[in-house]
């Protein structure tokens, strides 16, 4: 008799230490880089526990190898699109049939805009100019 797949649900998002409402599409600002997610599989099936497999879409391409740790952390993440996944496995080795996932968005810094670089730049090519001006007054 074939167990059913365990279904997976991600029931935690904390970002730097404080709570996040589970809703896909979250923005972040760019400081707000370090992320734990917890996560549970149900099986009604005694024996080994629940396992996971889990990626961070955007960050990485492969899943990790299935674990029984159902929290992960990751640090210093750059600005970006990422969508977390998760899958569980119950004792038979079935995996379940939809990924848990959550997707979010760390937004750059200002600085990191094309907007804030030109302004640099011309408020930089403003300054060489003025001081190019005065130096050109003073000699004459």
């Amino acid at each position: 008799v074939a167990s059913a797949p365990p279904p997976v649900y991600i029931t935690h998002f904390r970002v730097d230490g404080e709570e996040k409402k589970l809703t896909n599409g979250l923005q972040l600002a760019y400081d707000e880089n370090y992320c734990v997610f917890q996560y549970a599989g149900v099986s009604f099936k005694s024996g080994r526990p629940v396992t996971y497999k889990y990626r961070l879409d955007g960050l990485e391409d492969q899943w990790h190898e299935p674990t029984a740790q159902r929290s992960v952390t990751y640090g210093s993440l750059p600005p970006g699109h990422y969508t977390f996944q998760v899958t569980a496995f119950n004792a038979d080795g079935v995996e379940s049939a939809e990924p848990a996932s959550l997707r979010f968005v760390i937004l750059r810094p200002f600085w990191q805009h094309w907007w804030f670089v030109v302004l640099a730049l011309l408020a930089f090519s403003a300054l060489l100019y003025t001081v190019h001006r005065l130096r050109l007054r003073r000699m004459l």
